[in-house]
């Protein structure tokens, strides 16, 4: 061979060598996330990035919540108890209080791409689900009285709505011709234990239920039958599990669950805060940082989101949308 050819085989072998080795140095770096994640244990909004701390910050709560949702605007609502808060993610300081009249023991707020909100609360005669128009005001009500004990309340695509609940997950939808103002589409039990946390239901008519003390994210087909359980057994004793709250599902399939430990605020050291699944239930990164925060019960993965976006993820996965 000419030496030019040699010299140019080796160059080529060389640059193929090196980048067979950068993507394997790159398959092999641990995962990094941006995230924002509802600390209960501390009440507190925590926004935590991975590769760049400098970044992360706070915003305290007057009270414990479970929900928080980025509704575009530099905005984000949370959760209370009157109905629903608004913080602006700028100046991390309250925007609104907005305390709908008959409305209490809401427990949940998902803002719509039109506009309307809609609150999941506990109420003396069952679980509620609210909704409100752009200005605020109610414009339906249901009450489901044989279902108790609301943790979250999430949208779906159709429309209905999913209530994570004691007994696991009750799929609903209003109905102005209900005497009840709604009626139960599908209830589908927890497989064992109790107080499912967060539903979301998939693109293929599927459910995704977070499990509470079952500690186990459980997938169930549109029929209702069990596909996959994840959890944390085999894992360290360090990840003490203990309740699967709020989760989320990754445009890559992955899922991101909060490991709750309990309501202190020294309480996450017990476990570790959060878990990430692949499709095949393989855990392919945890995070656990109990000086950081305490134990979490919502999660945004922002990695390629923008906070400052509208976010929604009534399609099963959280993603930007265009508001109406």
């Amino acid at each position: 061979m000419h030496p030019k050819g040699i010299i140019t085989c080796a160059v080529l072998f060389a640059a193929a060598f090196a980048a067979a080795a950068a993507r394997t140095a790159e398959e092999k770096a641990p995962l990094k996330h941006r995230f924002m994640a509802y600390d209960e244990g501390r009440a507190i909004l925590q926004y935590v990035d991975e590769r760049d701390p400098a970044k992360d910050w706070k915003i305290p709560l007057p009270h414990a919540i479970r929900d928080f949702q980025c509704i575009g605007n530099k905005k984000v609502i949370v959760a209370q108890g009157f109905g629903y808060s608004v913080y602006d993610l700028e100046t991390k300081k309250l925007v609104e209080d907005v305390k709908p009249q008959g409305v209490g023991g809401v427990m949940s707020a998902r803002r719509r791409a039109d506009g309307a909100t809609v609150l999941g609360a506990n109420a003396a005669n069952g679980v509620q689900a609210i909704e409100l128009d752009k200005d605020n005001k109610v414009t339906r009500k249901a009450t489901f009285p044989g279902v108790k004990t609301l943790r979250m309340l999430r949208l779906a695509a159709d429309g209905n709505v999913l209530l994570a609940e004691e007994r696991g997950l009750t799929e609903a939808a209003f109905d102005a011709q209900d005497p009840n103002g709604g009626k139960v589409v599908k209830s589908i039990p927890l497989p064992h234990d109790r107080n499912a946390f967060m539903a979301l239901k998939t693109d293929d008519g599927g459910y995704l239920v977070g499990g509470g003390f079952a500690k186990a994210l459980f997938d169930f087909g549109p029929d209702g039958k069990l596909r996959r359980e994840l959890t944390l057994k085999g894992q360290p004793a360090a990840a003490g599990p203990l309740f699967f709250a709020g989760f989320q599902v990754l445009k890559n399939g992955n899922i991101v669950c909060c490991n709750w430990t309990g309501h202190g605020p020294q309480d996450s050291a017990k476990g570790w805060q959060l878990a990430e699944f692949a499709p095949d239930g393989t855990l392919v990164w945890h995070w656990h940082n109990p000086e950081r925060a305490g134990t979490l019960v919502n999660i945004a993965v922002l990695d390629d989101l923008d906070e400052n976006a509208f976010l929604d993820d009534s399609s099963g996965v959280l993603k930007a949308v265009q508001p109406k």
